[in-house]
């Protein structure tokens, strides 16, 4: 009985120290840049794929309360200032959300009906605040030239690191058709603060071009044990994409959608491994696409050697392999590495990248044809018929890596090196270090 009495206390302990570390870590003593209380006027103003891209988009913002009215407007682009008396509105639903600082109201609204390949203005509005009128393009139906940013882990120091990267990834490409981040947005999953650091770095690129995310470890709140135990409530609140995942349990975290010549698919690489495992078989067995494109956070390549994802490849290879996935494209190792699935010179691309300020060490390993440490970068993939041409910048605009794939009618693909401004590789024996 007294054992009985003494695990019970110690379960109890136990769950007062995991409550206060995530209280703790969702409100760390730091200096905060922006400020981040809603109020009023639409903020975190934010575009995403929800159904066909070519003919609808969806908005979210958020404020601290419902107003009279939430809605968006939408009208076709055209250059004369009087384009606002040809608008339409999508009615907003709202949702609320407790924090730590109050009571906030997340309004999501969708545009549907939208013609393909047409540049579109839209304003969101709560009660009597507007946002400012945003400018976005819809997909082709046509195999038509576009491009896409990727871009690793974010995290840590957003406001003053993360920044420059994204704006960079926008100055290279301002015509980009969306924008895929491969997890850990944030640091800490419920950290209102974080988030607010990271919707300031986007700030109007993140209403201007889709945004396409997926969960990485750092969404999930943990234990004193760093067992994930719950996901983040900020997540699905503010992101909306395809409603086509394996289970409920992994709305807005696994989901696919086909832009033009491409079916792009995300999977959550924390959980639920084996029955992404069996739907990512079913999405790329009907996939009619040219080209296949994968994102998750953990990779299948680890580009440091204590940071396997065993069950993942276990799991999650096979298909790959099986279905000739073009390219898997990851976060999560705070490096860069480039290379086939395998160490043949054949077969699937797999990228390693980060954008954000916390680095890792790298090992060396026989998989990698282009390696890097201590480095902030970001992507740009563009696709022009049979070409996919991958470039990896520096934030200051240099190619660190890049190179062609060019698909053959027998579905294999050739990989051209395109070259980069480098004599060497960056690692931490010739970059600077962190203090």
């Amino acid at each position: 009985m007294l054992l009985k009495i003494s695990v019970y206390l110690i379960l109890l302990i136990m769950q007062g120290c995991s409550s206060w570390w995530i209280s703790y870590h969702n409100n760390p003593p730091e200096i905060q840049h922006v400020d981040f209380l809603p109020g009023p006027r639409p903020s975190r103003i934010i575009l995403t794929f929800q159904e066909n891209p070519a003919t609808s988009a969806t908005v979210t913002w958020r404020t601290n309360s419902n107003g009279s009215e939430s809605k968006a407007e939408i009208v076709a682009a055209d250059p004369s200032p009087y384009f606002n008396d040809h608008k339409t509105s999508a009615v907003a639903t709202s949702t609320q959300l407790k924090t730590q600082h109050g009571e906030v109201i997340y309004h999501k609204a969708q545009f549907t009906g939208l013609e393909p390949a047409t540049t579109y203005l839209y304003r969101v509005v709560t009660g009597q605040y507007q946002s400012e009128w945003f400018q976005f393009t819809t997909a082709s139906t046509s195999d038509q030239p576009f491009r896409f940013i990727y871009m690793g882990d974010a995290q840590k120091r957003i406001f003053s690191h993360v920044s420059r990267v994204m704006r960079a990834a926008y100055a290279k490409a301002p015509d980009a058709s969306f924008v895929l981040h491969t997890g850990d947005l944030v640091d800490h999953a419920d950290n209102d603060y974080e988030w607010e650091e990271w919707f300031h770095a986007g700030s109007f690129i993140h209403a201007q071009i889709p945004v396409v995310a997926l969960p990485g470890n750092h969404e999930y709140n943990k234990n004193l044990l760093g067992q994930r135990i719950t996901f983040s409530k900020y997540w699905n609140p503010q992101f909306n994409f395809p409603d086509n995942h394996p289970i409920e349990a992994l709305d807005d975290q696994t989901y696919y959608f086909d832009y033009q010549q491409i079916r792009f698919v995300a999977l959550n690489s924390n959980r639920y491994i084996e029955e992404q495992s069996e739907w990512l078989d079913r999405v790329l067995k009907e996939s009619n696409k040219k080209w296949n494109i994968l994102s998750f956070h953990h990779p299948l390549q680890n580009a440091v050697k204590r940071r396997q994802n065993q069950e993942i490849r276990k799991r999650w290879k096979p298909v790959i392999e099986k279905h000739s996935v073009d390219l898997v494209l990851q976060g999560h190792d705070h490096s860069y590495a480039r290379g086939y699935l395998d160490d043949e010179e054949s077969g699937t691309i797999c990228v390693v990248s980060v954008a954000g300020k916390k680095m890792y060490n790298l090992d060396k390993q026989a998989w990698m044809a282009r390696k890097g440490e201590n480095t902030q970068l970001f992507q740009i993939i563009e696709l022009t018929g049979d070409t996919l041409q991958y470039t990896c910048y520096t934030p200051s605009g240099k190619i660190y890596d890049s190179f062609l794939l060019q698909k053959q009618q027998t579905g294999n693909n050739i990989l051209v090196e395109t070259g980069n401004d480098f004599p060497g590789e960056r690692i931490h024996e010739n970059t600077l270090r962190e203090n």
